[in-house]
């Protein structure tokens, strides 16, 4: 019996080509479905919902539209629109249709102001928001809740008119209750977080004048929740329930700790020999005296210069660093813009719902 191998070969190849095209087939099937599990955004009506790489629904987001000469108003549809958001923007008023900034006041940091001015310039920062599942511990599952991200600041020259966005090193996302800037002479700084403006660090820097090309440092760890400087120096305090003092290097961010201070600043040692009363604008902490209920300065630098303070008041820093103002109008207001710049309130509805 002669066996042609030759032509068993052949009809092994065939079926090995037809196994391949079968899986092949199967396989883009596949991915065909699993696209449209995870895909990650998607369109329905005028409602843009966002995927995660599991499928689940993180985002839902109504689409913008822009109507420039008047108040921006977002209807809800058949969604459970009942969390609306206003936020204030600068416009340029003497544009044809008017010109939107892309600065806002969010209202949400009361005492603080989102857009600082320096110089020429006006500086604040863009908020994203979008409904996504609650990141924090809950009983019985979490429901959805109106996080952020921050992703740019953003610039404009009142000088020449440009507007445009530096993109942070690092962004930031997820249940941000506020945003803090604070200028320190040529330095633009960063803070976001929870529940008030001392839960959280300053953790952007950008150095001043601002161009196109600037960088945004994400810096290595938070340098405090408040900034002062002196020199070449800066004073920051770590506040929660007490504060922590540091002494850090204005160009390494290098921090040395201030012992003395600390220790006149700890609140829940009654029996500590000296209180923290504030500080000077020569950069001194004001210290009592427990025993002899004397007032002195110190300097920061040694923790060790003293001289005995006459309780001028003109000398004394304001208890807190940053700017503030009593509301947005006034906020807007001391910026000292022109007649041709408006605020503008745009209002967002987002839904509570989760989106199916």
């Amino acid at each position: 019996m002669k066996i042609n191998f030759k032509k068993i070969n052949l009809k092994l190849q065939r079926r090995q080509l037809l196994l391949f095209i079968l899986l092949f087939t199967v396989s883009l099937f596949c991915v065909f479905l699993a696209y449209n599990k995870v895909n990650p955004t998607y369109k329905i009506g005028e409602v843009v919902y966002t995927r995660d790489i599991f499928g689940r629904t993180i985002a839902a987001e109504r689409l913008l539209k822009k109507d420039l000469s008047s108040n921006t108003t977002l209807t809800p549809t058949p969604e459970d629109y009942s969390q609306t958001i206003s936020n204030w923007e600068i416009v340029d008023n003497s544009q044809s249709p008017p010109l939107p900034t892309g600065l806002y006041f969010y209202q949400e940091s009361p005492g603080y102001s989102d857009v600082i001015k320096w110089g020429d310039y006006l500086i604040g920062f863009t908020k994203d928001r979008y409904i996504a599942e609650s990141t924090g511990g809950c009983f019985g599952g979490c429901s959805p809740s109106l996080q952020s991200t921050i992703r740019h600041i953003r610039i404009l020259n009142i000088k020449t008119g440009e507007v445009y966005s530096i993109s942070l090193q690092k962004p930031t996302w997820g249940e941000i209750d506020m945003v803090y800037p604070q200028l320190i002479e040529n330095t633009y700084f960063l803070k976001v977080g929870s529940y008030g403006p001392r839960n959280a660090g300053f953790e952007y820097r950008l150095k001043l004048p601002p161009t196109r090309t600037s960088k945004i440092e994400k810096l290595q760890k938070p340098i405090g929740t408040i900034i002062y400087q002196f020199g070449n120096y800066y004073l920051t305090a770590s506040c929660y329930e007490g504060c922590y003092y540091q002494r850090v290097e204005t160009t390494t961010l290098k921090a040395s700790e201030l012992k003395r201070l600390n220790e006149a600043s700890n609140q829940y040692i009654d029996t500590r020999p000296e209180k923290l009363l504030g500080f000077t604008k020569n950069g001194e902490m004001v210290l009592e005296v427990s025993t002899t209920k004397e007032t002195i300065a110190v300097s920061l630098l040694d923790e060790k210069t003293v001289r005995k303070f006459d309780g001028n008041k003109n000398e004394l820093l304001p208890s807190d660093a940053n700017n503030s103002s009593e509301s947005i109008q006034k906020q807007f207001e001391a910026l000292g813009l022109d007649n041709k710049y408006v605020l503008v309130e745009r209002v967002t509805k987002y839904p509570t719902n989760k989106a199916k």
